[in-house]
């Protein structure tokens, strides 16, 4: 009973966290101490993500691993307290939200029922997919700087700047929107933008189908609870 309720609140603070970061990240630009904040709340997104894991996942101790090792790099980072290449501090990030989408993954399809935390649990998977690729993408321009061009990512702006740019970029292209105000340059960076698009497809098609089959599994049981 303790563990369904810590995992059916820790998707919705997740999914609050989560929202909150891609709503109000792109609004502070030019306030006192933006930096700061948004990295106050990508950092808590990091963290509240953790408590979404199921209790006997076998991979929650990695999760809690790589999530102190992601946050502790970051802000290492953030004050300059140590010198290391920007990439260094990623790799362990794009783990960590690699290894969130598998745990979130593996919950939904064993779940039996359709629920508001499964909801909940859709929504956040999908959101940290898109973050993942944003993170992806920033890693790719930081080891080749180059591979995208836009006015939201011009050489000259500061990398958390340019993450929020890569964020916008990655939404945009896992719901096939494609604006064109960001555009790939190499071919590496167009298959990476690619793969989203594909992703962002299955997911909508195999997670509807998932859910339909839940409900319907369940909906007679429900009209016949003696059958």
């Amino acid at each position: 009973m303790k563990q369904a309720i810590r995992r059916r609140f820790g998707f919705q603070n997740l999914l609050f966290w989560l929202l909150v970061y891609l709503l109000v990240n792109p609004f502070l630009s030019g306030l006192p101490q933006s930096r700061m904040i948004f990295e106050l709340l990508l950092t808590l997104v990091l963290f509240f993500a953790v408590f979404a894991i199921h209790k006997k996942n076998d991979i929650l101790t990695l999760s809690v691993a790589l999530m102190a090792i992601s946050i502790f790099m970051h802000w290492l980072g953030v004050f300059g307290v140590i010198r290391f290449s920007q990439w260094v501090g990623q790799i362990p990030l794009i783990l960590y939200l690699a290894v969130l989408i598998y745990a979130f993954f593996r919950g939904i399809f064993s779940a039996k029922t359709v629920s508001f935390q499964v909801i909940c649990a859709t929504l956040c998977l999908y959101l940290i997919i898109g973050l993942l690729w944003a993170q992806i993408y920033l890693l790719l321009e930081t080891l080749a700087p180059g591979s995208f061009s836009g006015k939201l990512l011009t050489p000259e702006t500061p990398p958390w700047v340019q993450l929020q740019g890569f964020v916008y970029f990655s939404f945009i292209t896992i719901t096939t929107l494609g604006y064109g105000d960001i555009t790939p340059q190499t071919q590496g960076a167009g298959a990476l933008c690619q793969v989203e698009a594909i992703i962002g497809q299955f997911y909508i098609a195999v997670l509807v189908a998932r859910l339909v089959s839940m409900y319907r599994s369940e909906k007679p049981q429900q009209e016949n609870p003696d059958g």
